[in-house]
């Protein structure tokens, strides 16, 4: 009889609890749906209207930030774009930053971290490729940095670059002044800016401070500690609303689109918002990392990369920064589940009156199953410590579900993912073809196992990985899973290519030497015979141009050998630069003398207007053979009476030194100038009297002059002789050398 009466009592309590709290839902969603009761706030972003910021035009129009009651309007920047200053004022509620948020904490500036939305960064630095080719050439160069770029600003000071070394203007919010020239670099977002470089032909160079390992948080919404102390349920919805709008967003990439813009800006085009849409997701990666995540980590990895470029004192704390030092554990009650826990609830006490029946027979069953689990944790360890202890990238994934339930360490660093994202997750977001993934699936089930099987898996940045795929059936977690092993073989392949590409260009270029070889050889026994039937018919002068002719071919040959030795230690990596200071005067003056005999057999006329004083920093033999080669084909080409003609001049502002070989020849076509540097398309044309050659010369003398960090350019065109110059870095100076 009493339990009875504790079995009413019990009923009797829960039914109140349920009233209650529909109650309280009813009277929650009325008051959200009451436009009269709507909070407005203000959302500050530090950029125009743009899909960057799409998460919160979908919380705007799906509703989502008028269910949790509030009302939002979302601004532009205006002309000073300090978000941060907005907030703390109280000119807006939350506001929109990135990782430099943490300096201005270190400032004792009162705000808090809410959600970085994009976990990688896409800020970067973008460069005329005119003005620079690596981050030290900007130094005295024109630059636009726009506010909060501290990931940049360490991104410079990492290659010895500080902002006070360079020339800066306001940020135009545009890549306008970048594409007209006004400017040498700007910070921009890889999301927005290179679809409009793209477009005007504007060739750039993107410095990106990940490349340095300064891998920030990128667009981040924050707010004051103010506002968090005092109304952190206003907080705790705006953050619920916006990533629910992000989720959205990322799923319905095209709806957004239109939205942005018929309803916000027609700035952007709706291609380049498609492209913007695109690279977006590549920085919040919305499948691997559940939008909004914050790592209160990877935030001290970010404090100590800024202490180590003395932007943070060594003593600065993250304390009061993340909006995790803040919150507590929520409770939230719906009304559905409450009931569906209120119905267990009471049909848990009705089970009560039979527990003592079955308790002896639960008791069995339950020591049978903990022999079983005891069993199965055994089988299993065993697989933990096989997966642990192997140096090859290992998974094992539920064979009809195609869950992922165990990775190994090399597995993370290989897919620089970490587990805690990957474990319970589908395994089919690796692969690059997601049909390869139920293919393998299907082998395996059928077969039982897999060996050597070629796939190519991508890391979650994007990057491709070729691998040798093995698998087995097995048993794990007491379901049918796959025990996966992976061989990277992506280094291999590559270097398959490679060699199969030089063995290629091996065989066509002996082709060429060969033929070149012959017609030399031939032509030497011709005159050879020739002369050796008919010596002594001939006048004095006939026997000198014999012996011109012959000592001619002699010299194409030997310089045709020296070219095949050194292409070959060049092309097997046995050939380093060695580089030191050398004078170019004297080089030239060697080069002049060389080939002084033959040009004055061609009446040719050789001038020098080089400096003594002038010097580049390169190997001297690699310099020297390309310089020989350069003139050797402008004599070659050049008619008899011509000119040739070498000076040299400083380039200060890349610091290098400009070498010009000019002559008065035959020119070249334009449509096969780029064709002489490629050993694939080398073709050998008779010099203006017949000399011959393999083509060769000009693709080893251009890749020796890369070697040396350097460029050799050909001007030319048919009737207007060529001009060919070699750029090398200048003389380095005191103990740089």
């Amino acid at each position: 009889m009493k339990i009875k009466k504790i079995y009413v009592f019990l009923f009797v309590l829960t039914l109140i609890g349920v009233i209650k709290l529909f109650q309280t839902g009813l009277a929650d969603n009325a008051g959200a749906q009451n436009g009269s009761n709507l909070k407005k706030v203000i959302l500050k972003l530090h950029w125009k209207h743009q899909f960057q910021f799409a998460g919160y035009y979908a919380a705007v129009e799906k509703g989502l930030f008028k269910k949790a009651g509030l009302d939002v309007v979302l601004e532009e920047p205006d002309e000073h774009n300090d978000p941060v200053k907005d907030v703390i004022d109280g000119r807006a509620h939350f506001g929109i930053g990135n990782a430099s948020l943490m300096l201005d904490h270190a400032q004792g500036k009162p705000i808090v971290a809410v959600a970085p939305i994009f976990q990688h960064c896409p800020k970067v630095l973008l460069a005329l490729k005119k003005s620079a080719s690596r981050p030290s050439d900007l130094i005295g160069k024109k630059l636009m940095v726009e506010p909060q770029s501290a990931e940049i600003i360490t991104f410079l000071q990492s290659y010895g670059v500080s902002l006070s070394k360079c020339i800066l203007y306001p940020h135009a919010y545009s890549p306008d002044p970048l594409i007209k020239g006004e400017v040498d670099a700007l910070t921009a977002f890889l999301t927005d800016e290179p679809f409009l470089l793209q477009k005007a032909g504007v060739e750039y160079h993107i410095f990106s401070p990940i490349d340095a390992g300064v891998d920030f948080y990128g667009d981040t919404l924050f707010t004051s500690k103010n506002l968090v102390e005092k109304d952190p349920d206003l907080v705790e919805k705006f953050r619920h609303a916006s990533i629910e709008g992000w989720i959205y967003a990322s799923n319905n990439a095209d709806e957004m689109i239109d939205v942005i813009f018929n309803k916000y800006s027609k700035r952007h085009s709706i291609e380049h918002l498609k492209f913007e849409a695109d690279q977006t997701k590549k920085f919040i990666i919305p499948e691997v990392i559940q939008i909004g995540y914050s790592k209160p980590e990877r935030w001290s990895q970010i404090a100590q990369i800024y202490k180590n470029q003395k932007l943070l004192d060594e003593d600065y704390s993250l304390e009061g920064f993340l909006y995790e030092d803040f919150t507590q554990v929520k409770v939230v009650y719906h009304i559905w589940p409450v009931i569906l826990i209120s119905l267990i609830a009471l049909f848990i006490t009705w089970l009560a009156s039979f527990y003592y029946k079955l308790n002896l027979k639960l008791k069995a069953e339950i020591a049978q199953r903990r022999q079983s689990e005891e069993n199965l944790a055994r089988s299993e360890e065993r697989y933990r410590n096989l997966v642990e202890n192997t140096p090859l990238p290992i998974a094992i994934t539920l064979l009809e579900t195609r869950e992922v339930r165990l990775v190994n360490n090399v597995f993370e660093n290989k897919l620089r993912i970490k587990k805690e994202f990957i474990i319970g997750k589908q395994g089919g977001l690796f692969y690059e073809k997601p049909s390869s993934r139920d293919e393998i699936f299907d082998l395996v089930k059928n077969y039982g196992y897999l060996k050597d099987h070629i796939v190519c898996f991508k890391d979650c940045e994007g990057s491709s990985i070729t691998f040798s795929m093995s698998a087995s059936l097995i048993e794990y977690e007491g379901m049918p899973a796959v025990f996966f092993i992976l061989n990277d073989i992506s280094e291999k392949i590559k270097r398959e290519e490679e060699f199969n590409k030089l063995s290629s260009t091996k065989d066509r270029f002996l082709k060429i030497i060969a033929s070149d070889l012959r017609s030399s050889v031939s032509t030497f026994q011709s005159i050879l015979d020739y002369l050796i039937k008919n010596f002594n018919l001939l006048k004095e002068p006939e026997k000198t141009d014999f012996l011109y002719s012959l000592k001619n071919c002699a010299d194409s040959t030997y310089s045709l050998l020296i070219n095949l030795l050194e292409w070959t230690s060049n092309a097997t990596g046995d050939l380093k630069p060695a580089a030191s200071n050398m004078s170019v005067y004297q080089a030239v003056k060697e080069a002049l003398e060389f080939f002084g005999e033959r040009a004055s057999q061609k009446q040719i006329t050789l001038e020098s207007s080089v400096e003594e004083s002038l010097k580049v920093y390169c190997d001297e033999n690699m310099f020297k053979t390309a310089l020989r080669n350069v003139v050797s084909n402008a004599v070659k080409f050049t008619m008899p009476g011509g000119r040739i003609k070498i000076s040299a001049e400083p380039l200060s502002e890349r610091g290098s030194i400009k070498i010009t070989i000019a002559d008065s020849g035959i020119g070249i076509k334009r449509d096969r100038i780029d064709k002489l540097f490629n050993v694939d398309t080398t073709f050998s044309t008779e010099g203006t009297e017949g000399e011959r050659g393999s083509g060769i010369g000009l693709v080893l003398s251009h890749e020796f002059i890369k070697k040396n960090n350097g460029e050799l350019i050909i001007d030319s065109d048919i009737g207007s002789g060529a001009r060919v110059s070699i750029v090398l870095p200048q003389t380095k100076t005191g103990g740089q050398a």
